[in-house]
């Protein structure tokens, strides 16, 4: 669904609800979300900013994959 909203659309869409691993995030940014909602996720969890961290250098990851957002 992801994939097919951003091919229409040139706008960067937000994606979000139940993104909980840092494997959600990086499929969600192949797929060609522009921005990840994880904040119910982050609210439940407590430790010291390492889940933060996960989330975030997974998005970076695959955004660097040759196919993330090939069109």
């Amino acid at each position: 669904m992801i994939a097919a909203i951003t091919q229409t659309c040139e706008i960067p869409l937000v994606v979000g609800g139940g993104i909980e691993t840092p494997e959600a995030v990086a499929s969600r940014v192949e797929a060609g979300a522009g921005f990840i909602v994880v904040g119910n996720a982050i609210e439940k969890r407590t430790e010291d900013g390492t889940y933060v961290a996960e989330l975030a250098a997974a998005a970076h990851v695959a955004l660097a994959h040759p196919l993330a957002r090939a069109q």
